[in-house]
């Protein structure tokens, strides 16, 4: 293969006469994100974390899922280095979303100058570099992962990415060994982010390929610099080990038993959409649900991609640098994709059955260099009329004009969850976590009756693939979810004072897990709230011996025994609760009142 990119080194210096700029820019578009509140995962993760504020452990986020589920079967992650993140912003920032946008952000003004330095490396030229970095900043679609704070995990996967990569080039630059030391330490803590990291060998390979340092002498053949990805695996096989050795064994990859060619067609899909989502950023809502049988004629972005990446192969050693920049960057950007395309059994939030735009955030940097190539490739192409140069600069301002406003826009959708969650319902009206999400937050906002008729949505589209008589055949996942919607749905219509039906709704939480305590407390509670006291202590009775940190239940066992007459076991539940529960710390005091 004749040599791909040729760099001219000595135009490498200074490389810092652009980037301040886009941090500039990058600042301008994300400021008003930086006063969002906690929203989805964040209020779970950081919010009510308690963890965060225990030190006395912290290596043991090195030696636990990220994800404490205790039932067998739900997602398992292992992202250690966003555990102690988390734990150093709690104790700088409290529960100030403030401080944690700004870490948010600055981890992604780093992102765009790595990405920035490694175009800069490759062509040896800032203008197609500065363009493709723009458009990785401030693209709207990095919103999902920027302004979202949760986002943190795959912000920190993709800066080991970015970073194992730039050192790695200066490393094939100039042939100092310390570089690739320090390249395969950043893969290392990539990977310690989040698993979506696990890709970048596959993207080193294809740099390899398509990047051949001018010293190397052309033979024909693959490059030999491939034999320089082994440390890589073998790290990336260390990182499984590890991983398998602290994660429980979960089904949450039920996705991959579907046959290989819906899976590939419904990847074909996924690159559709989100190729119309780069070029028009419109009606951005976080999740897209994918069809499971897509039609045949998704085949067509597989096709055109796959000529499109044979052709970049064999065209790339007679090109110029901004075709080279194209090749990198389109094989960067399906690369990217991988882990959530249902083709490999690295399964990250549920990729297979729908996509999140945030999946998009490292794919963005691929697909901003193939449109600085194209841009700049075009621009050099021969004798422009000044004309023609002057109105490419007026359309690429506008465009870049365009997208800030969109982010900025966007960004604004996060300051309400509310709001949030209803234009998710708008668009995805048949998705179960966008009617579940909806549930949580009407119930937060005291609009009870609409709470209630979104997890009844949630609930029939939960149950609607194996029926409303099936429910015994849903997967781990799948009842746990169906369990919470249960467990919200019965409390609701307790709150309006529907017994009867949170009655029911408690029965089918019980019949879904018999052993557990939910379905007996929600039983009892309902029971002793409508007055029938003596119906509902068996079966607080019950999910007492069960469960006897939980203080609503506690509370409930407790007035029962009282309404009944019986303060002598009341007395002794709030002996047992003082020494459990923090809330029942002054039990004593109170006892002695009720004994008067």
């Amino acid at each position: 293969m004749a040599n791909n990119i040729k760099i001219n080194y000595k135009g490498l210096t200074p490389i810092w006469t652009r980037p301040w700029l886009l941090v500039v820019l990058i600042l301008l578009v994300y400021a008003n994100s930086w006063g969002n509140p906690f929203i989805l995962d964040d209020v779970t993760h950081i919010q009510d974390n308690r963890q965060l504020t225990r030190w006395e452990n912290w290596t043991g986020v090195f030696t636990s899922p990220f994800f404490e589920f205790k039932e067998v079967g739900l997602a398992q992650y292992y992202r250690p280095l966003v555990k102690l993140t988390y734990k150093i912003e709690r104790l700088v920032f409290g529960i100030n979303p403030f401080g944690y946008h700004l870490v948010n952000t600055a981890l992604h003004c780093i992102n765009t100058l790595l990405l920035y330095l490694i175009c800069r490396l490759l062509i040896g030229t800032p203008g197609p570099a500065f363009i493709a970095a723009l458009i990785f900043g401030i693209h709207p679609l990095q919103t999902e992962e920027v302004s979202y704070i949760s986002g943190l995990g795959g912000l920190g996967a993709v800066g080991g990415i970015l970073a194992s990569l730039y050192l790695f080039i200066r490393f094939r630059i100039s042939g100092r060994f310390w570089w690739y030391l320090l390249s395969i330490f950043m893969f290392t803590l990539g990977l310690l982010f989040k698993e979506s990291a696990m890709i970048m060998p596959v993207m080193l390979g294809w740099l390899i390929i398509i990047f051949r340092p001018n010293r190397d002498k052309p033979d024909g053949r693959l490059p030999k610099g491939l034999l320089y990805l082994v440390p890589y695996i073998l790290c990336l096989a260390g990182y499984l080990y590890l991983r398998s050795s602290f994660l429980v064994k979960t089904d949450f990859l039920s996705g991959m038993n579907e046959e290989i060619w819906i899976r590939f067609l419904t990847f074909g899909q996924g690159l559709w959409i989100y190729l119309g989502l780069y070029l028009f950023p419109l009606h951005l809502h976080f999740y897209r649900s994918l069809e499971l049988l897509p039609h045949g004629w998704y085949l067509l972005p597989l096709i055109l991609l796959g000529t499109a990446a044979v052709f970049l192969f064999k065209a790339a050693g007679r090109s110029g640098r901004s075709f080279s920049l194209v090749s990198v960057g389109l094989g960067w950007s399906i690369i990217a994709l991988l882990p959530f395309s249902g083709l490999t059994p690295i399964f990250l939030e549920g990729g297979f059955l729908f996509w999140a735009e945030h999946f998009m955030y490292l794919s963005l940097a691929g697909l901003g260099m193939v449109s600085a190539g194209i841009f700049s490739g075009c621009l050099a192409s021969g004798p422009l009329r000044p004309a023609v140069r002057i109105t490419a600069v007026v359309c690429a301002i506008l465009i870049v004009l365009s997208l800030g406003i969109l982010t900025i826009r966007q960004n604004g959708f996060w300051s309400d969850e509310l709001v949030f969650f209803e234009r998710m319902n708008k668009y995805e009206p048949d998705l179960f976590r966008t009617a579940g999400l909806l549930g949580i937050a009407y119930l937060k906002h005291g609009r009870i009756a609409d709470a209630i008729q979104a997890d009844i949505h949630a609930r029939a589209l939960l149950l609607s693939p194996y029926g409303p008589d099936r429910a015994a055949e849903l997967t781990s996942m799948d009842r746990y979810m169906l369990k919470i919607v249960l467990w919200r749905l019965s409390q609701s219509y307790r709150m309006v004072q529907k017994y009867d039906r949170a009655l029911d709704t408690a029965r089918e939480l019980e019949a879904l897990y018999p052993d557990g305590y939910e379905g007996k407390y929600l039983m009892g509670r309902a029971l002793s709230e409508s007055g029938d006291n003596a119906e509902a202590l068996p079966y607080l009775e019950a999910a007492y011996k069960l469960r006897r940190d939980n203080f609503e239940l506690v509370r409930t066992l407790i007035l029962c025994y009282q309404n009944l007459g019986d303060f002598e076991r009341s007395k002794k539940i709030w002996s047992e609760a003082s020494r459990r529960i923090p809330e029942f710390r002054k039990a004593k005091e109170i006892l002695k009142e009720r004994g008067k």
